[in-house]
């Protein structure tokens, strides 16, 4: 009886070295993925002497994972190109499962938001702000149901539409998508949750549907456009019937033109 205790028990402990290893091996595995699409990306604080858990910008979890991804300028980038420095496409969601926050901002971010971004599940903070990125909102935005900030401001290039599906946290305390190429309505639950700032600087997107059934531009810089437009052609237009009336106004009537003009009175001189 001793003995097949003895033999049960070993087994079991074997089982559980070997999970345990398998457990190891796994988490180093990943480890190295991570630290491979670091350096593809070109962070700017590589240490070959360090494992990256120890490099500047990063923090990772008690498995050696990184939770946590920090760069906020432009340093070590070539200075030709420094505002397109840093391919996000290399920091594969599916690659970087356990970030709980990215901050990359005013880095020489560009290239397509990933939308893988939204197997993120515990991403709790997510701010892309002041580069080149350039491609529309993956819906996949939605799915992290931690998501407490989200800022994609001044990229300029961020467009097509805002999908609704955004606002269905409502952990979502912070929202910036201003200064893009964003079009279309802003959804209603977004609109009445964080207001006109969250949206300034795209000057195709429309306000909700308001109480009389109108939309609107909430960027007045659309009709200074428009207005600004229309006098460049239309002025042009009156300048030159008054030029091509006078030249072939009689001399007799010169006198009486001059002070139809002087006094505005464009109508006049067409009717005569």
């Amino acid at each position: 009886m001793g003995v097949v205790f003895v033999a049960n028990a070993m087994i079991i402990v074997s089982i559980c070295i070997l999970l345990s290893s398998n457990v190891i091996a796994s988490n180093v595995s990943d480890s190295n993925r991570e630290m491979k699409a670091l350096m593809n990306f070109g962070w700017p604080y590589i240490n070959s002497t360090a494992p990256h858990c120890h490099w500047i910008g990063l923090t990772c979890d008690d498995r050696g994972r990184v939770a946590e991804l920090s760069l906020k300028s432009r340093v070590r980038c070539n200075t030709s190109k420094a505002w397109k420095c840093h391919d996000v496409g290399y920091l594969d969601p599916l690659v970087f499962t356990s970030l709980t926050s990215i901050h990359l901002t005013s880095c020489g971010l560009y290239g397509d938001i990933p939308p893988q971004i939204g197997y993120l599940s515990n991403l709790t903070y997510l701010n892309l702000s002041n580069n080149q990125l350039n491609s529309q909102l993956p819906l996949s935005l939605a799915n992290p149901s931690e998501l407490r900030v989200l800022d994609i401001s001044d990229n300029y290039n961020i467009y097509g539409v805002i999908p609704p599906e955004i606002g269905s946290s409502s952990k979502l305390t912070h929202l910036n998508l201003s200064y893009n190429r964003l079009e279309g309505h802003i959804p209603p639950t977004l609109w009445r949750k964080f207001g006109k700032e969250s949206f300034l600087g795209n000057p195709m997107l429309l306000q909700s549907i308001d109480s009389e059934g109108e939309s609107k531009h909430i960027d007045k810089s659309v009709r200074i456009y428009v207005v600004i437009g229309f006098g460049c052609v239309f002025l042009p237009s009156i300048l030159l019937g008054i030029c091509f009336i006078s030249k072939r106004a009689p001399a007799s009537n010169s006198h009486d033109l001059r002070q139809d003009l002087r006094h505005g009175d464009i109508f006049k001189i067409i009717n005569e």
